[in-house]
């Protein structure tokens, strides 16, 4: 019978993606510090992928992996010294099989030959030279000498079902063959049932190995580590006391017995013990459904069998229904949050890439990696913190002579910070270099036309110019800036997340940028309004308070628009009735606003973005509550000054307001009325 495997490719390509990302993080670690542990997870997973791609077929995954794993075998034997044009030639290596793996044409990506050769060629250096370093076992001692080798007892014990997974037996003892001499191999029989009862997909087989090796204990157990969940493996070693390997007397001999069982293998240090999302989190989901069922079973029941004197009860119920809804809203919600180190991890490589085109010393400093944010945001944080990091280290960090000159290490260091800041998430990118030159922005900006030669700017508004679009202080093009492309690229996307990006810099002293975002686009807490007939949300984030001012406090300045005088600040005043075309509007369901009472009040939501204040006019605030946000673009158009619309309680649809458009849009004089030709919009559902 022949297993259809294609079912199971998708998952190995989701896990080779991952065993690819831990090699690269290992390989950038051996840059800082080698130790142990991190070479025998980098082989671990070059093994891991070689075995997959052996089971699907890929012929040209399990060659080229095999190479590298070949190497990563040397490196974890301490053979081969682990050096920065080594690991450099590994990373590249990381990348051929990376797309090796994703290309499903069976194309080899360019430079897959070249790469091979180069590997090849480290190995055999390393095979021939007779100089090697010496390996080092747990405690640091050398390994022992041919004459001390170790005899190990092998039982393994096939689960019957053990082809079903893709293992084959005989490839796993003839793997732990090569490991040393095999002095004897027994075959447990005994299960092996008549010729007409044999079923061919079924494994009837034991087998008893003793094996002299001066291989370690762990080189044993990793010909098996991929088979305990469908086997039983029994190793029993005999090894010379250390004082004797080293002397070559014959001693007494220790007795070593580990016994592995299916389903008790443990995860290896460092990797997760947790799928796409952490059991623990599946666990109370389930627990506040059933708390769910049961106050939903109670309700039931006091609606059915209803009295005036189970009205309290009832209520009770309700309530009790109501906040079980909530949290498990809230659980739900936090199913989709992941931690922001799967995106950090990746800066690492980027780094390392860009010291070496640049010439710089570089140093990435993660912090905050743990914390966690929703996936929708994680998935577009990728090409903002990409541009940063990149201005970074390109623009910011300068050449190891001028910062020595400086009196500054050689060495530029580049911190990338993420942290919880009321309810949002807050990243933060700083360096240490040269900081920003103010006067040098201000003249490009002019030269580029992007302000007029006598604009009145401060500090602040001069450095919020590297967002413009074409805005470069570069002289020269190169492969990683000059072309005014990409902080304009930042700023957009992180207004596409509803987020703020704020810049500040000292001259010499480097460069501090701060984003903050939403933790998930899916749901925020908004303060609902009315204006006219209509309701509308603002974002909380936006908001900085809400007054009621007199007509006089009102006051119009020609070409200007209309301000408020909140405690002597003048705000600009934004009419919303205005924006959204709602004077005229009429809703037979709705009492009109008599004018007499409109101009004896102005009630104000006063909104910030990047600094900069917009008083919001409205007619009622109806309260604060959390709102699940609706895409428009799906199903009508994109509205300008909307982030998006919600279904409210009553059934009726209303826009969520963006503060950033909306302030945007007054300052290019677009506040004041209604365009002529502009459709009107009605919201009522």
């Amino acid at each position: 019978m022949k297993i259809d495997l294609s079912q199971f490719r998708d998952t190995f390509l989701q896990e080779s993606a991952e065993h690819i990302a831990n090699i690269e993080s290992g390989l950038l670690q051996l840059k800082i510090s080698t130790d142990d542990e991190t070479l025998h997870s980098i082989f671990r997973a070059a093994h891991s992928i070689k075995g997959g791609a052996g089971a699907f077929g890929f012929t040209d995954v399990v060659k080229f992996t095999h190479v590298l794993e070949n190497l990563f075998d040397r490196m974890r034997e301490h053979q081969i010294e682990v050096t920065s044009p080594l690991v450099s030639l590994l990373l590249r290596a990381n990348d051929v099989l990376k797309a090796l793996i994703g290309s499903h044409d069976g194309s080899v990506p360019p430079g897959t030959a070249e790469i091979q050769s180069a590997l090849e060629a480290a190995y055999r250096e390393a095979s021939d030279s007779q100089t090697s370093l010496p390996s080092k076992s747990a405690d640091g001692a050398p390994p022992p000498a041919a004459a001390g080798e170790s005899e190990y007892t092998v039982t393994f014990s096939p689960a019957p079902e053990i082809f079903g997974v893709g293992s084959d037996p005989l490839l796993l003892l003839r793997n732990l063959s090569t490991l040393g001499r095999v002095i004897s191999v027994v075959v447990d029989t005994q299960q092996l049932p008549s010729l007409q009862a044999l079923i061919p997909e079924t494994s009837y087989l034991n087998w008893t190995v003793t094996l002299e090796t001066i291989a370690n204990r762990n080189e044993l157990d990793e010909i098996f580590e991929f088979v305990l969940d469908c086997a039983v493996v029994k190793i029993t070693g005999k090894a010379p006391p250390p004082q004797a390997q080293a002397a070559g007397v014959p001693s007494a001999k220790a007795e070593q017995t580990v016994q592995r069982t299916p389903g008790k293998t443990g995860a290896p240090r460092g990797e997760s013990a947790s799928v796409r999302v952490p059991t623990e989190k599946i666990d109370k989901l389930i627990d506040l459904v059933g708390e769910m069922v049961i106050a939903h079973s109670i309700t039931a029941r006091l609606v059915e069998n209803f009295e005036p004197q189970s009205l309290l009860l009832l209520q009770e119920s309700v309530v009790s229904l109501e906040r079980h809804i909530r949290e498990l809203h809230e659980r739900t919600m936090s199913v989709r949050m992941l931690p922001i180190g799967s995106l950090f991890s990746r800066f690492q490589r980027l780094i390392h890439d860009l010291a070496n085109d640049t010439g710089k010393k570089l140093r990435l400093v993660v912090e905050g990696d743990d914390t966690e944010v929703d996936r929708s945001v994680l998935e577009l944080l990728s090409d903002p913190l990409t541009h940063v990091l990149r201005n970074s280290a390109d623009h910011g960090i300068e050449m190891p002579d001028v910062r020595t000159a400086a009196g500054k290490v050689a060495e530029g260091t580049i911190l990338l910070r993420a942290s919880h800041q009321a309810g949002n998430i807050l990243l933060e990118i700083a360096d240490d270099g040269a900081g920003l030159n103010l006067p040098r922005i201000r003249e490009k900006a002019i030269a580029k036309e992007l302000i007029p030669a006598d604009a009145v700017l401060t500090d602040d508004q001069i450095r919020l110019l590297i967002f413009e679009p074409g805005f470069s202080t570069k002289e020269q093009v190169t492969n990683l800036s000059g072309r005014g492309v990409g902080m304009d690229v930042v700023k957009r996307n992180i207004t596409t997340l509803n987020g703020t990006i704020q810049v500040d810099s000292k001259s010499g002293s480097g460069t501090h940028i701060r984003i903050q975002l939403p933790l998930t686009l899916a749901i925020m807490e908004g303060l609902i309004v009315r204006v006219e007939s209509h309701n509308f949300v603002i974002p909380i984030t936006s908001i900085v308070e809400t007054v009621c001012l007199e007509p006089k406090e009102i006051h119009s300045i020609a070409a200007q628009g209309e301000v408020a005088l909140v405690r002597g600040e003048a705000i600009p005043l934004i009419r919303l009735n205005r924006i959204f075309g709602l004077t005229q509007l009429e809703d037979a369901g709705s009492t009109p606003i008599e004018a007499d009472v409109r101009n004896n009040r102005h009630l104000l939501v006063v909104v910030e973005y990047n600094d900069q204040r917009a008083a919001l006019e409205v007619d009622e605030l109806l309260g604060q509550q959390q709102i699940v946000v609706k895409s428009l673009e799906r199903n009508f158009e994109r509205l300008e000054g909307a982030l998006g619309a919600t279904i409210l309680g009553d059934g009726r649809a209303a826009l969520i307001l963006d503060a950033q458009a909306i302030i945007q849009r007054r300052n290019k004089g677009g506040s004041s009325s209604q365009r002529a030709g502009k459709p009107r919009l009605s919201l009522v559902a």
